[in-house]
């Protein structure tokens, strides 16, 4: 393997994670921004974004497939592996979803 055949599967591995990591912060605080600031609204807000990260990883990972030549209806049919895939990618987007969780309390303005 040639440093640049190295440095291109790096940013192929990095590139999808940091898009994680990215959607992982802003989905959360975006829709924090717009739900009450309560504790059930800061569950609902785990709960859509959880399930939305989950989606977005389990069809990044389709995509990636399709990339590499895996044909349509392999992939039609590979729809438990994908969302069991997505699901794995939770150790990356899971930890920050819980980070971005976390802070939004801070925000919070006490009723005078």
């Amino acid at each position: 393997m040639t440093m640049a055949d190295a440095s291109l599967y790096s940013l192929s591995l990095i590139a999808p994670a940091l898009v994680l990591v990215a959607v992982a912060w802003l989905l959360p605080t975006l829709l924090g921004r717009f739900l009450p600031e309560s504790m059930l609204a800061l569950g609902a807000n785990l709960a859509v974004s959880a399930l939305a990260l989950w989606v977005v990883s389990a069809v990044g990972f389709a995509l990636s497939y399709a990339q590499q030549g895996v044909p349509l209806p392999v992939l039609l049919d590979g729809g438990e592996h994908f969302a069991g895939l997505g699901r794995m990618a939770g150790l990356v987007w899971g930890p920050i979803l819980l980070l971005a969780l976390a802070v939004q309390p801070q925000k919070w303005r006490p009723e005078l």
